[in-house]
């Protein structure tokens, strides 16, 4: 690589352009028709001397086009298509320079012909081999020309034209690689930035799995206690602003030690599952369950009264009773915020609630302030007898 163009690549460009394939080979073919469609205007200002081998060096050109295009359509895979390329521009490079030769050297506009080749092998070669075409370039135009150079003019010409292929392709070579350098880029940002939205979408979802793992109880697949604090703070806030009431059930499986201690705590796992699928169907859709800790669960209400929490607890106390296996459950209800005005003292009420279940006699639901006013209803008179 020159010396120009390596300081060029490293301080200006960056890295060296990709080495060309089949894309720039049909590039290069179509340009190479359009030259043969254009001859016809330099034929027509061709004087009578050369227009004959002027057709024939036009013919020549189109049949090796020809011979090229062939080479394209085949797109063989093992072909080596930058040194066909490079054939092709170097003819081309032959022909422009027969082109001018015979169209009057040094005042021939056919000369332009050569910033076509060599900004072709600026634009698919890069910085570097662009130099070298402007270089050949030059010397074959230098060697057309020589023989009507006359005067001072004609050498200042020559030089100047000579200069200008070569600041050409310089010119061209760093816009060229500079493009494809910021198109790699944007590709590389365009990728980074997907992975990172594949990861962040993987993240998110982790993220809820583990929030749903963190708030639900791994035995039940209730709430677990944590995600029962949460909740009704949130739903007591929500009564605030509402107006509306907000109901607690505690419940508690009656003689649950008896379960463990007889039939193991396998046995006793089995059936705080059980009871935990059963009081999940027997409340409304928009209640949340929760186990409470041990043998207890809790159901917080939203919306619901003194009189519909008591309704809603007898349902889940009676369908527990159905459960085969004399299985019983005593029930504390409060409502927020007629007995207890803070999310501590509805835990207290329905707390105690339950605990007067269950000393009359369990298989029961009592509603907060029951031993005062006498607010207990007991079950199937027969089931209260199940301990």
């Amino acid at each position: 690589m020159p010396p120009l163009a390596r300081l060029l690549q490293r301080y200006i460009i960056g890295r060296p352009v990709p080495t060309p394939d089949f894309g720039a080979a049909r590039a290069l073919v179509s340009i190479h028709w359009a030259v043969v469609a254009l001859s016809p205007v330099f034929l027509a200002f061709a004087g009578p001397g050369i227009r004959r081998v002027f057709c024939l060096a036009v013919g020549a050109f189109g049949l090796y086009t020809a011979g090229l295009q062939v080479c394209v359509a085949r797109r063989r895979p093992g072909c080596p298509w930058p040194w066909l390329i490079r054939a092709a521009l170097a003819a081309d490079l032959g022909f422009v320079t027969a082109l001018v030769r015979l169209h009057g050297g040094i005042a021939s506009d056919t000369y332009h012909l050569y910033f076509v080749v060599v900004g072709a092998g600026a634009a698919l070669f890069g910085l570097a081999e662009g130099l070298y075409w402007s270089v050949a370039a030059d010397v074959l135009y230098a060697l057309a020309a020589w023989s009507g150079l006359v005067g001072e003019e004609d050498y200042t010409a020559l030089a100047a034209h000579s200069a200008y292929l070569f600041l050409f392709a310089v010119a061209l070579g760093i816009l060229v690689e500079r493009e494809r350098h910021l198109t790699r880029a944007r590709l590389k940002t365009q990728m980074r930035l997907d992975a990172l939205r594949r990861a962040h979408r993987r993240l998110r979802r982790q993220a809820r799995r583990l929030s749903r793992r963190a708030a639900t109880d791994g035995l039940t697949g209730l709430g677990n206690y944590a995600h029962f604090q949460r909740c009704l703070e949130r739903e007591t806030l929500r009564s605030d602003r509402s107006g509306l009431p907000v109901s607690l059930i505690l419940l508690d499986v009656d003689s649950f030690k008896d379960y463990n201690d007889t039939f193991g705590h396998p046995v006793g796992d089995r059936v705080l599952r059980l009871v935990a699928r059963t009081v999940r169907g027997a409340v409304r859709a928009g209640d949340i369950p929760c186990r409470y800790g041990g043998d207890e669960f809790a159901v917080i209400l939203p919306g619901a009264g003194a009189a519909e929490a008591a309704e809603i607890a007898e349902r889940v106390r009676a369908a527990v009773a159905r459960i085969p296996g004399r299985l019983t459950v005593s029930v504390g209800v409060a409502t927020y915020p007629t007995r207890a005005r803070s999310r501590q003292a509805l835990v207290r009420e329905a707390d105690q609630a339950l605990y007067l279940s269950k000393s009359r006699g369990k298989n029961q639901v009592a509603r907060a302030g029951g031993g005062l006013g006498g607010s207990v209803s007991d079950g199937s008179g027969a089931g209260a007898g199940r301990a």
